[in-house]
């Protein structure tokens, strides 16, 4: 139950931290239109990018998928601010730290995108996991093995059979 509660409300977490990206980033995107129009259009890949994210965080079984696609945009987005702070970006685009108030802004996006990193990392990829006593849903299963478990194995193995037969 505890686990359950903590990744319910690291997906709760990152979804607002998520949607706060993508807000300061639709603030920001028609004045980096105009400025440099790749930025502007990156900005509109990434808040894409974030919204896909969050529409597979509220999947059962597309959740990984969703944690993996936030985690990756998150530390692009990052790394793109970073290097538009010191080494610049192509085009000669380079900023400073806070020499505008749109900066600030920037400052509070790469907060979200460590805290949605973060959240990835711990409640995402690494998730709760089934014991021995345990099915992957977190029933008890009294030591008996997991039927999901047996499941994934037979599919594993027809999969190997198929694979040897078609090579």
């Amino acid at each position: 139950m505890t686990s359950q509660w903590i990744t319910r409300a690291g997906r709760w977490i990152a979804w607002v931290a998520m949607e706060l990206t993508i807000g300061i980033h639709v603030a920001l995107t028609p004045m980096h239109l105009e400025e440099k129009f790749y930025i502007g259009v990156l900005f509109t890949i990434g808040n894409a990018a974030l919204f896909a994210a969050m529409l597979f965080l509220m999947s059962a079984r597309l959740h990984v998928v969703g944690w993996l696609l936030a985690a990756a945009t998150s530390a692009v987005e990052f790394g793109a601010f970073l290097a538009s702070r010191t080494i610049g970006l192509p085009g000669g685009y380079r900023e400073g730290w806070i020499s505008a108030p749109e900066d600030l802004l920037g400052l509070v996006s790469l907060a979200c995108e460590v805290v949605v990193i973060a959240l990835a990392l711990w409640v995402g990829l690494a998730g709760p996991r089934a014991t021995r006593d345990q099915a992957a849903d977190g029933r008890a299963t009294n030591g008996a093995p997991s039927p999901v478990r047996a499941l994934f194995i037979e599919q594993v193995r027809r999969q190997i059979s198929i694979g040897d037969i078609t090579r």
